[in-house]
């Protein structure tokens, strides 16, 4: 019954009357309860701030608690968490306290030194935060996720918003990117944060200051020796945006990485993996044609690359009005995405062939293509290396 919570549609006033059920009742529970306890309360706030972002600011701006007793509850967290293994406790407990911390807006304006604490209870909340800040410089993956939620959460106030959580959000978004992205020659050190850790942490700082970002953290990403994955994230980051309502937005972003799509996409389409017999795609596709590609897949960076491609068509191959790609290097970048659509991994080829026929099928693209000369040039050579592969 606790689990069906988190599939609840709440507003403001539904989600305090659920904290407001859940706080007398939360230390009598039996722990396998408290758990489940901690795990739907920041599902159901992160989705109530996704789907009334409106309201969520408006508690902020108007420096109000929610009513139903989340200071309460991350209290009760104090004394669970002294009574749990530490490492366990801080894997269920720090998503769970820093999402009530989301409902606490005076929280933010002490640790953001707006103000000065008046009692200890806003005092042991201050302490968590920086707590979290300290961890993070030691690449702890669980403040790492605690922290990256709060930008997350920030991103719905506007960059000159009144707002204390904003302003904290904007003191530690270099300790996130410093600490996510920082190049070490540790194998161990390289592999705490995971795939998809990385690019949440990407996007929240794009959505924090995507200016800066296109200045100073994608060079650094896109940097041939930067480790594969701060490349992967900035990649996936940036599909992301470019299928956004808003991703005009990010069109300096955007046209930063382009590039360095096309350069990889052109690599990796003519690596002698893309040739391949009917039987060995055949054996492939019975191994794992249902699930995703494993982010250390040889092919996972290829499939992260067409479907940047799929995202943003128009900017790959230089479509867009005043475009700066040669003809030359447009029919390079297409004839890789072809060459695709052959390859042995299952899931490359699948979605190379569906992009392909989403161009293909675009007349108004197809018209642009024509007309850029990237269907002129070579065609003869490409159904000739074509055929020959398959």
């Amino acid at each position: 019954m606790m689990r069906l919570l988190s599939f609840c549609w709440v507003d403001g006033r539904k989600l305090g009357q659920i904290i407001q059920e859940i706080c007398p009742r939360f230390l009598h529970f039996r722990r396998q309860c408290q758990h489940t306890v901690a795990v739907i309360i920041p599902l159901l706030i992160t989705r109530w701030i996704d789907r009334y972002p409106q309201e969520f600011v408006q508690l902020h701006l108007s420096r109000r608690r929610l009513d139903g007793g989340a200071d309460t509850l991350f209290d009760m967290t104090l004394t669970f968490a002294n009574d749990s293994g530490r490492r366990r406790a801080a894997q269920v407990l720090n998503p769970f306290q820093t999402t009530l911390l989301f409902l606490m807006p005076d929280v933010f304006e002490v640790a953001s030194d707006l103000r000065v604490a008046r009692g200890g209870n806003i005092s042991k909340k201050v302490a968590f935060l920086e707590s979290l800040r300290k961890t993070i410089l030691n690449r702890n993956e669980q403040s790492g996720s605690c922290l990256v939620s709060l930008l997350r959460a920030a991103r719905h106030f506007d960059a000159e918003a009144d707002a204390a959580i904003l302003s904290y959000a904007m003191d530690v978004k270099n300790d996130i990117r410093d600490a996510v992205f920082r190049r070490t020659t540790s194998p161990s050190e390289a592999s705490i944060f995971d795939q998809s850790m990385m690019t949440a942490a990407f996007i929240s700082l794009a959505h924090i200051n995507s200016e800066g970002l296109t200045e100073s953290l994608v060079p650094t990403c896109l940097h041939p020796n930067s480790p594969q994955s701060f490349k992967i994230a900035v990649v996936q980051g940036c599909a992301y945006f470019a299928r956004q309502s808003d991703g005009e937005r990010y069109k300096k972003l955007l046209k930063s990485v382009v590039p360095f799509v096309q350069a990889q996409l052109k690599g990796a389409a003519n690596t002698s993996s893309l040739a391949a017999s009917t039987s060995t795609m055949m054996s492939a596709a019975g191994s794992y044609a249902l699930r995703g590609p494993e982010a250390d897949s040889p092919t996972y960076m290829l499939f992260n690359l067409i479907d940047f491609v799929d995202a943003l068509p128009n900017l790959v191959f230089g479509l867009e009005p005043g475009g700066d790609v040669a003809p030359e290097l447009s029919e390079v970048v297409f004839s890789s995405l072809i060459k695709c659509v052959i390859s042995p991994d299952v899931l490359v080829q699948r979605l190379a062939s569906r992009v392909t026929a989403n161009i293909l099928g675009n007349e108004k693209t197809l018209e642009d293509l024509r007309r850029s000369g990237t269907l002129a040039h070579g065609a003869a050579l490409l159904r000739f290396e074509f055929w020959m592969r398959t």
